[in-house]
């Protein structure tokens, strides 16, 4: 970030550095802008982003760990940038369950953070035990995240194993601005009933929790759009929708998502009195 006083010279503060720093740029290359949040209690920004791309052959088969990144930028800037060992460290892995008698894989996380601290978020590159589908290429995150009433949301992608498709599958997340975990309540209508309650959490180690993410469809996803209570994600790959707000029968690319965000408000701004 730059900051520039009155009769100073331009300099420049670096929130975040890899440590080890990667070899080369292509390593965990930052393909879209960040997104930014105000702190709620006015003592400086957060700072939203993701590492990886899919824009070359190579992009297919490189299976470098990816991240994503909360990273807070308080009023008085750090003297050194962040590395990866002063945040929390979480993890996103996979979780199979069986919604309305179909069997779904939806995203859940491990980690912890107590104090609200900056946070990495350790996207799938095929590791034991995280029950995920066989990749050879690491999962990656290449548009810009949106955040809106203390949940930020993105999508991430994963190459096909195949290497002749050229494509692969997109995954939308919500997770805690602050603390990168789940939200209190749950975001996705998991189950399609129009409501967000438990039916909507999933089973882990005997307890139920808040999915953090779940499955778009085929192909590279968009950056998520709201409108209203509604996520839009479009995939490069169009898919035959069996059922779903964009209508039953459609072959698109265009995915509607109802959403929950019990903190967004509509604030008054101005008015005017005849």
């Amino acid at each position: 970030m730059d900051s520039i006083g009155k009769g100073q010279s331009p300099s420049v503060s670096k929130l975040f550095r890899f440590n080890p720093y990667p070899s080369t740029p292509a390593e965990r290359p930052i393909r879209s802008r960040p997104s930014i949040a105000y702190n709620d209690s006015n003592d400086g920004l957060w700072v939203y982003y993701g590492t990886g791309r899919y824009e070359t052959a190579a992009d297919k088969v490189n299976a470098t760990q990816q991240w994503f990144l909360g990273l807070r930028d308080n009023i008085v800037p750090r003297s050194t940038p962040y590395s990866l060992s002063d945040l929390a460290q979480l993890e996103a892995y996979f979780v199979s369950t069986t919604v309305n008698g179909t069997s779904k894989l939806v995203r859940t996380i491990k980690g912890v953070n107590s104090s609200n601290t900056s946070w990495a978020l350790k996207l799938y590159s095929g590791q034991t035990g995280w029950s995920g589908p066989a990749v050879i290429g690491s999962e990656r995150v290449f548009t810009k995240p949106l955040v809106v009433g203390g949940v930020v949301f993105f999508t991430s992608f994963i190459p096909d194993s195949d290497l002749c498709t050229g494509s692969g599958d997109t995954y939308v997340f919500a997770l805690d601005y602050k603390t990168g975990l789940p939200p209190t309540k749950p975001v996705f209508d998991l189950n399609g009933d129009g409501k967000f309650t438990d039916a909507d959490k999933v089973e882990v180690n005997g307890q139920k929790v808040v999915p953090i993410g779940m499955y778009v469809g085929r192909g590279q996803g968009s950056a998520p759009v709201l409108f209203k209570d509604t996520l839009f994600i479009t995939t490069s790959t169009p898919q035959y929708q069996l059922s779903g707000p964009v209508g039953s029968g459609n072959v698109t690319g265009l995915n509607a998502l109802l959403v929950n965000i019990p903190q967004k408000k509509i604030r008054l701004e101005s008015w005017k009195q005849e």
